[in-house]
């Protein structure tokens, strides 16, 4: 065997245990969804290095805005693995930002809800601007991750397709995010067109039954459903991905080798 073989297949077998992954997201993030996604990817055994970083209500204008305070919000915020549990308020960095200070191998986005206009019933103008502005941070950045994900949105089991209540809670959340499948197919359908060729598409709805997805609100998860759509996003992107296709292992990874300030 040539050494020139040799040298290629050593690189990739280094290269596969010492991957570092970055997710970010919303409010989904901040819960039980990205803490377990967080906890399967840090017992990854090619993961060196994981951070998740969720905003709760944000969207893609939150990772790419020049002014801090465009990029701060006070309904939610974690930072794992520096933080061990949410804050009200959060300022998270530029996408870009973190794609230079951190270099991820891996990027996993979790942003899909708040710019699916469920309330308003806007069209898709102002969607495909919030999709644009995450791939343009990645465009720009100069550091750009090996491998994109973005995870779209999941089902809801308080509305109807109209976004109409479907039992006597008529009086709660459900009625104010009015989040209904009918919408929440086409946002899917238009993110993973806007980020063909760019990022790999997860379609929440195609991994999680509906029946399986339980809300607290109409469109945010419960424990244990959010912990499920976790683990299924997980074993969705480690069985598309060649740098995270490991085994779990006992002892999670710890964080990236150094943390910016913002």
């Amino acid at each position: 065997m040539k050494l020139s073989t040799l040298l290629f297949i050593s690189t990739i077998c280094i290269n596969s245990w010492a991957v570092q992954v970055l997710q970010i997201g919303d409010s989904h993030t901040v819960g039980a969804f990205g803490d377990q996604l967080y906890k399967s990817l840090s017992l990854n055994s090619n993961v060196t290095s994981a951070r998740s970083i969720g905003l709760a209500s944000a969207s893609g204008s939150h990772y790419s805005a020049e002014s801090a305070a465009q990029r701060t919000l006070n309904y939610g915020f974690i930072d794992r693995p520096y933080m061990k549990s949410s804050s009200t308020k959060g300022t998270v960095d530029k996408l870009s930002t973190l794609l230079n200070n951190m270099k991820p191998d891996v990027l996993i986005v979790e942003l899909a809800d708040n710019f699916s206009g469920y309330r308003t019933q806007s069209n898709d103008i102002f969607a495909k601007n919030e999709i644009q502005k995450i791939l343009n941070q990645i465009s720009t950045s100069n550091s750009k991750p090996n491998e994109c994900f973005w995870v779209g949105p999941t089902w809801t089991d308080w509305v109807d397709d109209n976004g109409l209540p479907v039992d006597k809670r008529k009086n709660n959340k459900a009625t104010f995010y009015k989040k209904s499948t009918l919408r929440a197919q086409q946002i899917a359908n238009l993110i993973k067109k806007e980020i063909d060729g760019k990022c790999t598409f997860i379609d929440s709805m195609k991994i999680m039954a509906k029946s399986e997805v339980k809300t607290a609100d109409g469109i945010h998860c419960n424990q244990a459903s959010g912990v499920l759509w976790g683990q299924r996003v997980y074993e969705e992107i480690t069985g598309r991905s060649t740098l995270l296709g490991g085994i779990s292992k006992m002892k999670p990874a710890g964080p990236p080798p150094t943390k910016k300030n913002k």
